[in-house]
């Protein structure tokens, strides 16, 4: 596999599901270089969030419970 990628030949992680270091329920979608450009989150305490990420990862808007 490190031969693989090492190459070029594999492709970039494009999608992670699991859980943050601050507990949080995650699915992150990457662009084709491996960048997070949205996330779905779900608070250890149950509240949803949706947040869209530049392509330096820093978050450009956030949609949750209180957005209009």
């Amino acid at each position: 596999m490190k031969q693989l990628k090492d190459e070029g030949k594999l492709g970039q992680r494009r999608i992670f599901l699991g859980m943050t270091s601050d507990q949080n329920s995650a699915l992150v979608l990457n662009d084709a270089k491996g960048r997070p450009r949205m996330k779905l989150l779900v608070s250890a305490k149950g509240q949803p969030e949706i947040q869209m990420l530049d392509d330096t990862g820093k978050v450009s808007k956030t949609i949750d419970a209180a957005s209009n």
